[in-house]
C-alpha cells in the first residue's frame, strides 16, 4: 500500500477517487471551490451573459465548464493569441485582452451593443476593475477573486450602487468553517467520481526546477495551473534565492509573490 503521514485538519481531507492522480488533484480544490461560490452567490440564470477575466487560467477554465453547464453566454478575456485560441476551441464566441486595458475598454465598447453583461467574475486590477463596472449591466453582479489591486467593496459598491457586489476569498471562508470547507470538498470529490468535474491542463516541473516553474508563472504562456512536485525518493537540494547569473523572480530582494500548486507525488 501506497501512504504519507502528513499533519494537518481532518476536515480539510477527503478520499483521493481512484482514477484521480495526486498530480490532476491538486489543481482542483481551490479552483473549483472558488468557481463554485462564485456562481452561487451570483445565481445566475440560463442565457445571461457573463464576462470571465483570466479565462485561460485555472479559475477562468473551470468558470467557462460551470458557465456552459448553466447555459450562460460567456465573454471570456485571455492574453496572448495562443489563449485566444484556446478559448475559441472551448465554444467561448466573444473573446477579449486580458493583457491590454486600452484594447479590452475598446473591445468592450465594440460589443456594448449585445448589451451589457450580468455577470464579472474579476481577478484583474487597475483600469481593467473600472471598464468591467462600466460593462456591468446596473442589476447585474461583480464577484471580485482578485487580491493584487483589487478594489474594496466600498469602492466597488459606489461605482454601481445598484449592482450587487460580493468580494470571494478562499482563505477567509476556510477559517470561519473548516465544516464548510469540508462539505465543499465532499462535492467535489463526488464530482470528480461522477466524471463531472476533472484535473486542469498543466505545466508540471520536479521540485529541483522551482525557479523554472517561477519563471513559466512570469512568462503567462501557461495554460491552466503550474504544478511543483517531489517524487520523495531522495532529498532535493533546494534554495529560495536562484543561481547566481540568473534572472531573479523578484527584485530587490522582494520575495517571489506568486503562487504555485506543489503536490508531492508518493512513490510506492
Amino acid at each position: 500500500d501506497t501512504f504519507v503521514r502528513a499533519r494537518g485538519c481532518a476536515l480539510h481531507v477527503v478520499k483521493l477517487p481512484t482514477a484521480v492522480s495526486a498530480l490532476e488533484a491538486c489543481t482542483m480544490p481551490a479552483v473549483w471551490c472558488t468557481v463554485h461560490q462564485v456562481l452561487k452567490r451570483a445565481a445566475p440564470r440560463a442565457l445571461q451573459q457573463s464576462l470571465l477575466h483570466a479565462a485561460v487560467g485555472g479559475i477562468g477554465l473551470v468558470a467557462v465548464e460551470y458557465a456552459r453547464w448553466l447555459g450562460l453566454a460567456t465573454v471570456g478575456t485571455a492574453g496572448g493569441p495562443p489563449k485566444h485560441a484556446v478559448l475559441a476551441q472551448l465554444g467561448v464566441p466573444v473573446r477579449l485582452s486580458s493583457r491590454s486595458p486600452q484594447a479590452f475598454a475598446l473591445g468592450v465598447a465594440r460589443r456594448s451593443r449585445g448589451g451589457r453583461v450580468d455577470l464579472v467574475c474579476n481577478s484583474l486590477s487597475a483600469d481593467f476593475i473600472a471598464t468591467s463596472l462600466l460593462a456591468l449591466k446596473a442589476t447585474g453582479c461583480l464577484q471580485e477573486i482578485g487580491k493584487r489591486g483589487a478594489w474594496s467593496l466600498q469602492r466597488s459598491s459606489a461605482a454601481v450602487p445598484t449592482a450587487r457586489v460580493a468580494v470571494i476569498d478562499l482563505v477567509t471562508d476556510v477559517r470561519l468553517s473548516s465544516q464548510w470547507y469540508q462539505a465543499q470538498l465532499r462535492l467535489l470529490s463526488s464530482q470528480l467520481r461522477r466524471g463531472v468535474a476533472h484535473g486542469l491542463p498543466r505545466c508540471d516541473f520536479e521540485l529541483a526546477q522551482v525557479h523554472a516553474a517561477f519563471h513559466c508563472l512570469r512568462s503567462g504562456d501557461n495554460v491552466g495551473k503550474v504544478v511543483v512536485s517531489s517524487p520523495f525518493h531522495s532529498i532535493v537540494p533546494f534554495s529560495s534565492r536562484a543561481a547566481p547569473g540568473a534572472d531573479a523572480v523578484g527584485g530587490g530582494g522582494c520575495p517571489i509573490a506568486f503562487s504555485v500548486d506543489v503536490v508531492a507525488e508518493i512513490v510506492e
